[in-house]
């Protein structure tokens, strides 16, 4: 795997939306106007956006305060890996971002808790397989 950080990607958008609304409208001397249409979209996009929230990571965190527990189409979705420089300069703009090293992997803890509920369910059935002998 990669060397890095993952930084989730609903944060990434959502404070490019930011961004976006913060920035100023371009100049209306500029070559490219935006006609009616496109002026509607940008303000309907714009008209409830908010500031990221300060950690960029909480909607990938479990509760043990990991990396969350997800298949790799779902982790491809969810998150995005970032470079060692990046994550420095995130983390000073965001400083209550949890880091979560992409060598780290996922939460050992909740993969133990899914282990033994499986192997408690699989006990389950064989159990009233006997039983109904």
């Amino acid at each position: 795997p990669k060397q890095g950080f993952y930084v989730s990607k609903s944060w990434i958008k959502k404070t490019l939306l930011w961004l976006e609304s913060v920035n100023e409208p371009p100049p209306s001397n500029s070559k490219k106007k935006l006609n009616k249409k496109q002026k509607r979209q940008r303000a309907r996009r714009l008209s409830d956006v908010s500031p990221p929230w300060p950690n960029a990571n909480s909607d990938l965190l479990c509760c043990h305060e990991n990396l969350q527990r997800c298949g790799v189409k779902a982790a491809r979705s969810r998150r995005r890996l970032m470079d060692k420089q990046a994550w420095k300069i995130l983390k000073k703009l965001y400083p209550d971002s949890t880091q979560l090293d992409s060598m780290g992997g996922e939460c050992l803890q909740c993969l133990m808790e899914t282990e033994t509920a499986k192997k408690n369910e699989q006990d389950r059935l064989e159990q009233e397989k006997i039983e109904r002998k």
